[in-house]
């Protein structure tokens, strides 16, 4: 499942932006929304800005999404078809 993250805008330039990303910064087509500014924060996914968000509901996604990825919700660490104990 892949899902649009928030990310923070660091450049601009001619319908695209460059975002923070774990990997390094990301560029972005941002046609859609011409009148972004650095610093604020979009939702990016494959490629694309596909919403803009406050600081706060970036903040609040970043945290769960950080949640989430921490938590292994005690599924059994074996790949599929191994020998997980019955």
């Amino acid at each position: 499942m892949c899902l649009a993250v928030p990310r923070r805008v660091l450049q601009i330039e001619a319908g695209r932006v460059l975002v923070d990303w774990e990997s390094g910064p990301l560029w972005a087509s941002s046609a859609a929304f011409p009148d972004l500014t650095v610093g604020e924060y979009v939702l990016v996914h494959a490629g694309l800005v596909l919403e803009r968000v406050s600081a706060e509901e970036a903040e609040t996604l970043l945290a769960m999404q950080a949640e989430l990825a921490a938590d292994d919700f005690g599924l059994p660490s074996t790949p599929m078809g191994g020998d997980a104990p019955r």
